[in-house]
């Protein structure tokens, strides 16, 4: 049983990498292709999916540079969500090298509450423009089963 666990835990932990290195690969293609001006707004999307079993706890990860003034927002869950906030978010910091100033990644955890799927957007913006405009926007799946 303990193996099993073990293998299921790094399966997951590889989807995440998985994830997080297409989201970051993604973000730097569009912002290479397209160079918006100031007055121009870039918009990048990103859709994740994740798969767990009812009782487990699904973790994504965004980027985000707090030294740039940009934060992530996500949306009230609905009220028959599959899923609820598993403790608090974390800041993982400096995920690509020591630098001042580096980027980090944002980190939420949601424990599967029941069999079905829950939509969670987020928003990448500076809260205290009005009105609030994101440069990229996120759409995370949390797809929940009994098997």
């Amino acid at each position: 049983m303990q193996g099993t666990f073990s293998h299921q835990r790094l399966l997951r932990i590889f989807c995440i990498l998985i994830a997080f290195a297409g989201i970051v690969a993604n973000e730097q293609t569009s912002l290479a292709a397209q160079a918006p001006t100031p007055l121009q707004e870039h918009q990048t999307r990103y859709a994740i999916q994740i798969f767990v079993r009812s009782g487990e706890t699904a973790v994504f990860l965004l980027p985000q540079n707090g030294s740039t003034g940009y934060l992530w927002q996500l949306e009230p869950l609905s009220a028959d969500a599959a899923v609820e906030p598993a403790g608090e978010e974390s800041l993982l910091k400096d995920i690509s090298g020591n630098a001042v100033g580096a980027g980090g990644a944002k980190e939420w955890r949601f424990k599967a509450l029941k069999p079905g799927h829950t939509f969670i957007r987020a928003a990448y913006v500076r809260p205290w423009e009005k009105p609030l405009r994101p440069v990229i926007t996120a759409k995370v799946e949390i797809v929940v089963s009994d098997f």
